[in-house]
């Protein structure tokens, strides 16, 4: 690491910034022509301005003040004609300890929040398995439970049912006795009136061969009895 550094800060001084420490706390910026046309920051190593509204933005920058106010509370002791390039290194090297160690500060808070979240999720995950896994055991160990839910479903059947199995049809399939009801009419009446004219034994003929007799006769006869009797 000590070699590292001490090669960075050869370039760094190799490069040697056309400027003094007098001049560096007026204006610590200075015209750059290679690789290209540029302006280059005394207080801020390595930082290329190719425009002026760069510059202008870097001058306005925090990180630029901050390091300026470093640049001149460490040159108050030093010559003003001697070149600034040695105490922009050694203002722009120091801070990088303290940036590295907030860096690791920072990198502790935040695995320690991410390790948080870790086991939060953990847990999340280890209770969310285990309300999935109860449901599970309870049918397992219970039979009626597995029957149910194992068994299809049962639907009845909307079949007409046979005739020889409901007794409801068997009455309903006999025919009823229908009760015979008698009109009777003049002319009915009539002909039941002959046929007991014809069943008594009066009308009757004394000889079969006889032909029967009209119903003029019939009367003809009784009239004839009728005057016998008297």
């Amino acid at each position: 690491m000590e070699e590292d550094e001490d090669d960075e800060e050869d370039d760094l001084v190799g490069e040697e910034p056309p400027l003094t420490v007098s001049e560096a706390l007026s204006d610590p910026f200075y015209a750059v022509t290679q690789p290209t046309d540029a302006w280059a920051c005394i207080v801020c190593p390595g930082k290329l301005l190719k425009t002026m509204v760069f510059r202008d933005t870097h001058s306005s920058s925090e990180a630029h003040r901050r390091r300026a106010q470093r640049f001149a509370s460490a040159s108050q002791n030093a010559d003003p004609d001697s070149p600034a390039c040695l105490i922009a290194v050694s203002t722009a090297l120091a801070p990088l300890e303290t940036t590295a160690n907030a860096d690791s500060k920072r990198a502790q808070k935040r695995n320690a929040r991410r390790a948080d979240l870790a086991s939060r999720r953990q847990r999340h995950k280890e209770k969310a398995t285990k309300s999935k896994s109860k449901p599970r055991t309870e049918s397992a160990s219970d039979p009626k439970s597995t029957s149910t839910t194992d068994s299809p479903p049962k639907f009845k059947s909307k079949l007409a049912p046979s005739p020889e199995s409901n007794p409801k049809d068997k009455s309903t399939s006999e025919p009823k006795p229908q009760r015979i009801t008698t009109v009777q009419t003049a002319h009915s009446q009539s002909t039941t009136a002959n046929a007991d004219d014809d069943s008594s034994p009066s009308s009757k003929p004394a000889n079969p061969d006889e032909p029967p007799l009209t119903p003029k006769a019939k009367s003809n006869k009784k009239s004839k009895s009728k005057a016998k009797l008297a």
